[in-house]
């Protein structure tokens, strides 16, 4: 059985060339999405829609060669801190379930992400 994929319209309401899956579009999507991520992953998971090591279909890539754990972090801004707590609060989710990896962190720069996302959080200093 293979996961549902969304075909992706342009503003013409022609059809794009990519398909994107549901966990790729909550990464970008509004916030309370957000909190589906895991639940989507588990079941893929469970009804086989993705190999193993694409963890439920976290780790594709979308487009842009971005996955969800990468999509999400663009999300994270010190600018909106409730949005901001509810996608690290799912990072930390995710990791307690297993898809989250230590090595995804430096794999995915995830770190580096954050950082650049939030010059006010680069920019402090002693």
């Amino acid at each position: 059985m293979m996961m549902m994929a969304i075909v992706i319209k342009n503003n013409y309401g022609e059809e794009e060339d990519e398909e994107e899956y549901p966990n790729q579009r909550l990464g970008l999507c509004n916030v309370k999405s957000v909190s589906f991520i895991a639940v989507l992953a588990r079941l893929a998971i469970e009804f086989h829609s993705f190999e193993d090591h694409e963890r439920g279909g976290l780790l594709i890539e979308d487009k842009d060669t971005d996955n969800t754990f990468v999509n999400l972090m663009y999300n994270v801004s010190t600018r909106y801190p409730d949005q901001s707590a509810l996608i690290l609060m799912q990072f930390i989710r995710l990791r307690r379930i297993g898809f989250l990896k230590k090595y995804d962190i430096k794999d995915y720069r995830l770190i580096c992400l954050f950082c650049g996302n939030n010059s006010d959080f680069t920019e402090r200093g002693p």
